[in-house]
Formats: C-alpha cells, structure tokens, sequence
C-alpha cells in the first residue's frame, strides 16, 4: 500500500500551474437552474427569503446583551460591575435579540 504525503515542497512556479490547471474556467454568463443543481455554483445576484425564519432577529451564539453605554469606561484596570436582568440578560442561540 502507497503511503500518503500531506506535506511537500514544488517549485513555486510548478505549484502555480498545477493549481491553474485544476481550477474551472471561471464564466461570466448567467443561467436560470434549478436550485437543487446550484451546488458549487455562485448567485449572479443577491437571494432573499420571501419569508424570514425565525421571524425575529436572533442572537447567533450565547452571550450577554447589554446597552454599550454601561461599559464606556471598563479595561483591565477598571472593573465594572454589571447586574444580571438589570444591566445585561444572557441571551442563548438562537434566542431573540433584545
């Protein structure tokens, strides 16, 4: 069995063409397809959801939300204490923004 080599050095200009050669042609013309066919292809134009899902704006990962006015102020060398539902609320994935 061949053993498999992650790591080698090529030429630089050798690297260049063996990358080139193994790219598509880039094309500029624009098609209508099904969606299920636009694997590896890129929209010629923005896409936007009729219908936004969730319908609400939402947090994309856990955290806290406060207002920004409450930290004006705070580095290293000076703490500021934050109480929780009164100046910040822990916000999950996916849960709504405030």
């Amino acid at each position: 069995m061949a053993q498999k080599v992650f790591l080698s050095n090529i030429e630089l200009d050798d690297a260049i063409e063996e990358y080139l050669n193994k790219i598509k042609p880039i094309t500029t013309a624009i098609e209508t397809i099904k969606t299920f066919e636009g694997r590896t292809r890129v929209s010629a134009s923005p896409v936007y959801a009729k219908i936004s899902s969730p319908f609400y704006n939402s947090s994309a990962m856990d955290g806290i939300a406060t207002k920004s006015s409450l930290t004006y102020g705070a580095h290293e060398r000076n703490h500021i204490e934050l109480k929780e539902n009164i100046d910040y609320i822990v916000v999950d994935t996916g849960g709504p923004n405030p």
